[in-house]
């Protein structure tokens, strides 16, 4: 669903694995940035779209299937990101981070489906079924 792994028994361990080696690959990218001159602010920028943007893609479905071990793994990663200076030291934690992006999809779909958009049809159940998926 989405590009997210589950197993059988809803764990989404695999998942974040995959989604680790990726963001650490980036890190990479990014570690080459760093040596051909980007400054600091610029490589926070470049952070926060890729590697932020990859691990909160899909969060809301994600993070509820987490075990703490892979919590802490994705914690660790972030923490690992700021001691290397990709990340703002004052950033929060990638839980506060989900709940963040929950709170944007619901807002999102609340609005389309209270003031409605031409695009986007929405009915009384696709607003339900958002509200019991977060």
């Amino acid at each position: 669903m989405l590009g997210v792994t589950f197993t059988r028994k809803f764990s989404v361990s695999l998942h974040v694995n995959d989604l680790l080696s990726r963001c650490s690959q980036s890190l990479f990218a990014l570690r080459t940035l760093r040596q051909h001159g980007l400054p600091a602010n610029a490589l926070q920028v470049v952070f926060q779209a890729i590697v932020i943007n990859k691990l909160t893609y899909a969060s809301p479905a994600l993070w509820g299937f987490a075990s703490t071990d892979d919590r802490n793994r994705i914690e660790a990663f972030l923490r690992r990101s700021t001691k290397l200076g990709y990340r703002a030291s004052s950033k929060s934690t990638f839980a506060s981070l989900c709940d963040e992006a929950d709170e944007r999809l619901f807002h999102y779909v609340f609005s389309v489906c209270m003031y409605g958009q031409p695009n986007y049809p929405c009915s009384f159940t696709t607003l339900i079924i958002v509200l019991i998926l977060i």
